[in-house]
């Protein structure tokens, strides 16, 4: 998987069922990552729910704590989470599915 490669974790996929108005998270310890998605999505947005987690994953890499003492606001990473998830499913979404 790519994904492993740019990140240098195993990364292991799961569709949950979340709490509403949550679509996904990570969670990354050690060598091993986990991005999971929720379920009760529909499936183009569990996609791009797991695509703005793998964007989080990869250029993302020092964690929410990291990025709150930085001088960029949080809605900085998540615009970029979702651009790079919107580029993923935009074939898809072009299609109507």
């Amino acid at each position: 998987m790519k994904a492993e490669e740019l990140s240098g974790l195993e990364v292991e996929i799961r569709n949950v069922d979340l709490p509403e108005g949550v679509w996904g998270l990570h969670v990354a310890r050690g060598d091993r990552a986990r991005l999971c998605v929720n379920s009760r999505l529909p499936h183009l947005w569990q996609r791009f729910a797991l695509f703005h987690e793998l964007y989080h994953l990869i250029y993302h890499t020092e964690g929410e704590r990291f990025w709150q003492q930085t001088f960029q606001p949080m809605s900085r990473f998540e615009s970029e989470a979702d651009l790079f998830a919107w580029a993923a499913v935009w074939p898809e979404w072009d299609e109507g599915d």
